[in-house]
Formats: C-alpha cells, sequence, structure tokens
C-alpha cells in the first residue's frame, strides 16, 4: 500500500461524508487496509498511519454496535 492509495481514498471518504454510513464503513476498510500493510511489513508505517488517521478530521457521524 502506497501513502498515495491513502490519499486517494481519503478523497473518496471526504467526498462521502454527507452519508454517515457509507463514510464510516469506508474509515475503517481503510484503517483495517493500512494496519494489514503495517503488519506485514510496510516500510512506509508511519507515513500510512498519519495519512489514514486523517479521517478524523471529516465530520460525519460514527458508531459502534
Amino acid at each position: 500500500m502506497t501513502v498515495e492509495e491513502v490519499y486517494e481514498r481519503l478523497e473518496v471518504i471526504r467526498r462521502w461524508s454527507a452519508d454517515d454510513e457509507a463514510a464510516h464503513g469506508a474509515e475503517e476498510d481503510l484503517w483495517k487496509d493500512v494496519l494489514t500493510a503495517i503488519s506485514q511489513g510496510a516500510e512506509n508505517a508511519v507515513d500510512l498511519s498519519r495519512a489514514a488517521l486523517q479521517t478524523l478530521n471529516f465530520d460525519f457521524a460514527r458508531w459502534y454496535s
């Protein structure tokens, strides 16, 4: 996974932020994929995690059951 790929997905999440469910699902998928890449030895782990955490700046509802 590259940082550029994360930024592409961030843009999708930002566009979907009016749809809480879609944005939250995409955020969870992104975080899961970033964590998977890191667990598999991604050399750019810090950059990937920094980029992925930018979703916290997006305004949409998050909920967990």
